[in-house]
């Protein structure tokens, strides 16, 4: 029995710790589905008083975001309620019960209100994720998109095409470095404007978050990464112009929550493209020209 008060105790405090890293109110799932499309489309989440949208992307286009973890071995489940079709795009992710993600699914307005049906009871309407909406001829399946953020399940739902298939899954655990440790060795002096990263468990990427108030405060000249690479053998500095930030903003991706705004940064490790921005997707924004060194690690 204590082990079980136990478990009770550890799964809210990291319930409680994952609703506030999300900035939501503690709905988890959805919280946690509309932080991934935030990744994927860019943009900014809008508040919980807009009952329409969850997202507004970088072009003004709104998403509404639908998450569901499934309990059991069968896909069809019910989408929460729909009372408001102002919106754009409907988002639908599915997890399976371990929090793999299952299947993510984009689909217009339109082809979401043929599906819906009413529901009298919550005034407003239903949407069922059986297999006629899976592979609904008109939705596009974001599933390998969404996975660049997220682990993909091993049984992925309905199909599993190339990108998928290719898409990263369970990562061996990678070699991590302290911050202090690193900005010794890099040689760069702990303040304002100084960031640290390894390289992302889920996928092979730099994240960082950085706060608004430094890139939009003119007092702040640069914002230093400093960017650990196992693989090399280095620690990789990048100096980027605040000025060059606000000046490229909308390609920025904005994350509000409850310890303050930020802008997140997603910088892929592939050699190809080594340092370049790549949430939102399209975002493109490349800035190994910030090269300021690469210092190899003992």
């Amino acid at each position: 029995m204590e082990h079980v008060q136990e478990l009770w105790i550890m799964y809210n405090q990291c319930a409680n710790l994952l609703a506030e890293l999300l900035g939501g109110t503690g709905g988890i799932v959805g919280e946690y589905g509309e932080h991934l499309a935030l990744q994927h489309y860019g943009g900014k989440r809008l508040p919980a008083s807009n009952k329409s949208a969850d997202i507004e992307g970088p072009n003004g286009k709104l998403y509404q975001v639908k998450s569901r973890k499934l309990s059991g071995s069968t896909s069809t489940t019910q989408l929460g309620i729909i009372r408001s079709w102002d919106f754009d795009v409907l988002v639908v992710m599915i997890f399976d019960a371990k929090g793999y993600l299952l299947k993510a699914l984009e689909i217009s307005k339109d082809v979401a209100q043929a599906l819906a049906k009413p529901n009298n009871h919550q005034n407003g309407y239903v949407i069922t994720t059986d297999q006629a909406f899976f592979n609904h001829p008109q939705g596009k399946d974001i599933t390998s998109d969404i996975a660049k953020f997220t682990p993909l399940a091993e049984d992925v739902l309905v199909k599993k095409p190339d990108a998928i298939l290719a898409a990263p899954k369970h990562h061996a655990p990678m070699t991590k470095m302290q911050k202090a440790v690193a900005l010794e060795i890099v040689n760069v002096t702990p303040k304002k404007g100084i960031h640290f990263s390894n390289i992302n468990e889920a996928t092979p990427v730099w994240w960082l978050d950085i706060p608004t108030w430094e890139i939009e405060s003119e007092k702040l000249e640069l914002i230093t990464f400093v960017l650990h690479d196992p693989d090399g053998r280095r620690l990789h500095v990048l100096e980027i112009p605040t000025a060059f930030l606000r000046e490229n903003i909308k390609s920025l991706c904005f994350w509000s929550k409850k310890t303050g705004d930020f802008y997140s940064f997603v910088l892929s490790t592939d050699p190809k493209n080594k340092f370049t921005n790549i949430r939102p997707i399209d975002s493109g924004l490349d800035f190994s020209k910030f090269l300021k060194k690469s210092v190899p690690t003992p």
